[in-house]
């Protein structure tokens, strides 16, 4: 794995718009045909393909020679929690411009103050036909931060209030409003800014950390490092007898049902029109499919090794990890569980298993969501890592480049 490739492309997915967008180059860059879901889609063996949207998400697959018998799907999801701007956010209180958020997902917040932080999303634009604004990426060249509250006036551990302390340093009081800023910066006039989502979020570069150089901290890990991966491994796939695809969903920090998200029927809806193109029966291919729905797992905390289970205890640099629940807030099941081991087993891969304690509550993923859209089997897997929802997250490199390894062999084993 070329480890600096891998930083810019982190630093440049600010956003699930960013995200998606730098998926597109790297699939285009490896030879991939845009397809648009409102044409009639041709489709040739041995073809790789990638749909056109800009919604962000991404849906690419590649074609094995011969009729295929299935399609082996990764998942992963390009959002990750932050702050995003309210609509008309900028406010002038003491003689200062602030702009004014509200929470997207699970962020802990108390790791964004006093960081510079990136104003970035999209933004659209009139054009000549109402139906169709015009859609543009957005990062602003200027940096805004939430300052805290000094120590000497803040005293004891209350709880953080978004409203009232997460709004970020704008300017000085004659600063331009932020769709003022915003329209010069796009080139068009204040009255043609039609509607934004635009976020705060790290503006800060991954770099490595500690001696050996094997760990590395980063925003947006969680999930950008598999949809990275996964992206990586499609790019190298020569799929034999299934088809490779790699779908990234919009919106599961907010619980993924939405157009874009796994609840979706978007996946159901390409593998239909997959099987109709390439005039195979649907049942029989997706009986044969499997869903590697690829997300982070916790870390054995050093400082709270109380924390995890007593004794599936993942480390980092110890290879991905394989995420079992009895809720099936995890979607593996011993079947998914044998399948993955004997892969791994014959491709030489390490392979951790995490499990929550018994007294806590843990988290979930998009495997069981989109299990339950597509009714295809899904296995729950993801790297080891720290500070999950931090503004600044930990992991390994060899971790991120065994697991690229592992995504590749599914695809092609």
């Amino acid at each position: 794995m070329n480890t600096q490739v891998f930083f810019s492309y982190m630093n440049a997915a600010y956003t699930p718009y960013h995200a998606a967008a730098e998926n597109r180059r790297m699939l285009m860059d490896a030879g991939f045909t845009l397809l648009s879901e409102n044409d009639h889609w041709r489709l040739t063996p041995g073809g790789r393909y990638l749909l056109d949207s800009d919604d962000g998400t991404t849906c690419a697959f590649a074609l094995p020679e011969t009729l295929p018998q299935g399609v082996r799907i990764i998942g992963t999801h390009n959002d990750s929690p932050a702050l995003r701007l309210k609509p008309q956010p900028t406010l002038v209180r003491e003689g200062l411009s602030l702009l004014n958020i509200e929470v997207y997902g699970g962020p802990i917040l108390s790791t964004w103050f006093d960081r510079p932080l990136a104003i970035a999303g999209r933004a659209y634009s009139r054009s000549d036909n109402w139906a169709q604004p015009q859609a543009h990426l957005v990062v602003l060249p200027e940096t805004v931060t939430i300052p805290s509250l000094a120590a000497h006036m803040k005293r004891g551990d209350d709880p953080i209030n978004p409203q009232k302390e997460l709004l970020a340093l704008w300017g000085d009081a004659d600063a331009p409003s932020l769709e003022t800023r915003l329209a010069d910066y796009l080139g068009i006039a204040t009255n043609d800014l039609l509607a934004t989502e635009l976020y705060l979020v790290s503006a800060e570069q991954a770099s490595r950390i500690g001696y050996g150089g094997d760990l590395y901290t980063t925003s947006r890990i969680d999930n950008l490092a598999n949809a990275y991966a996964a992206c990586c491994a499609l790019c190298d796939s020569k799929p034999q007898h299934d088809i490779a695809l790699f779908i990234s969903y919009q919106h599961e920090e907010i619980g993924s049902h939405t157009r874009q998200g796994a609840a979706s029927p978007r996946l159901s809806r390409v593998l239909t029109r997959l099987a109709e193109s390439l005039s195979c029966t649907l049942d029989p291919l997706l009986a044969h499919s499997i869903i590697l729905s690829c997300d982070q797992a916790h870390a054995v905390h050093p400082n709270y090794s109380e924390k995890a289970d007593p004794v599936l205890r993942p480390r980092l640099g110890g290879g991905p990890v394989l995420k079992l629940a009895a809720s099936h807030s995890y979607a593996t099941t011993p079947r998914g569980e044998a399948m993955l081991r004997a892969l791994c087993t014959d491709t030489g891969l390490p392979l951790q298993t995490f499990v929550n304690r018994a007294d806590m509550r843990g988290g979930s993923t998009i495997g069981p969501i989109a299990e339950a859209a597509s009714g295809i089997e899904a296995i729950d897997l993801g790297n080891p890592m720290l500070a999950m929802h931090s503004i600044r997250e930990c992991a390994s490199l060899s971790d991120q480049d065994t697991m690229q390894q592992l995504m590749t062999a599914f695809f092609n084993k």
